[in-house]
């Protein structure tokens, strides 16, 4: 799995000089083959409290997290058939339920995609400026409606 370099560097400096064992070991001893591992339950209050710290009223869970990454990848241009691989998935079919989306979400896509006053502004700009400000007056409204498109969906 990619990850990014600042990430990596910080993991290795977490792992030190082991070589073997749980990535996150627990601080309290449970049962069975690996005694300090932390549980599924333990990562979820983990991910919540984290959420509870940075403001998020939204319910969120680990799940969640791998669900909202996989949504941004297609919708930023990631090849279905990579976030595949990305994710470790064994059939296409599987990946494809984070392609789906709902009628609502389609309908702000296209809205944000076609707002006639954006259209307005950029002939007016290419009138007044020419074409290379209404170029880049355009680049700058599809960025910006790529940013709500992305806060949106979030």
């Amino acid at each position: 799995m990619p990850l990014r370099r600042e990430l990596t560097q910080l993991l290795r400096l977490h792992i030190g000089s082991r070589r073997a064992g749980p990535l996150f070991p627990s601080r309290e001893r449970g049962t069975g083959p690996m005694p300090y591992v932390m549980t599924r339950q333990r990562v979820g209050q983990i991910v919540r409290e984290v959420a509870r710290a940075a403001g998020i009223t939204k319910r969120v869970y680990p799940h969640l997290l791998r669900h909202t990454v996989a949504t941004r990848l297609l919708a930023r241009g990631m090849d279905i058939t990579d976030l595949q691989r990305f994710l470790g998935h064994e059939s296409i079919t599987t990946t494809r339920h984070y392609a789906e989306t709902t009628a609502a979400t389609l309908q702000r896509r296209f809205d944000a995609l076609t707002d006639p006053g954006a259209h307005e502004l950029v002939a007016g700009i290419r009138r007044q400026r020419g074409d290379e400000a209404a170029l880049w007056a355009a680049e700058l409204l599809a960025q910006r409606r790529a940013e709500r498109i992305s806060s949106v969906d979030a």
